[in-house]
């Protein structure tokens, strides 16, 4: 697939302007939303809920490096924050413990 994205924000009079940085996160998150493939609770983008989506937000939340990160994904509860919560979301489905029924579902 080819994805054409076109980088730019625009003034008041409507001229673009495509200078700044770029939040790669937000940019992948929107590039999922709109190819309808990003699943709850799979911060590392690799198509799965898993422990390893519980590690990324814990290590993103420590300002450590992660290869790949949607904190639109890693949002389980949906709150517009990743919280600790999240990753504990992700660990309780996977211990089969009551959680959001939509986690490891595609967001819609």
């Amino acid at each position: 697939a080819i994805v054409d994205y076109e980088l730019f924000t625009t003034d008041a009079e409507g001229n673009k302007d495509y200078s700044g940085l770029y939040d790669m996160t937000d940019i992948s998150d929107k590039i999922h939303a709109y190819y309808g493939d990003l699943i709850l609770g799979d911060a590392d983008g690799d198509g799965i809920a898993t422990i390893l989506d519980a590690t990324a937000i814990q290590r993103t939340l420590a300002a450590l490096s992660v290869e790949s990160f949607s904190k639109n994904a890693a949002d389980v509860d949906k709150d517009k924050e990743v919280t600790i919560l999240d990753a504990t979301e992700i660990q309780r489905s996977l211990a089969r413990m009551q959680v959001n029924p939509n986690l490891g579902k595609p967001i819609t």
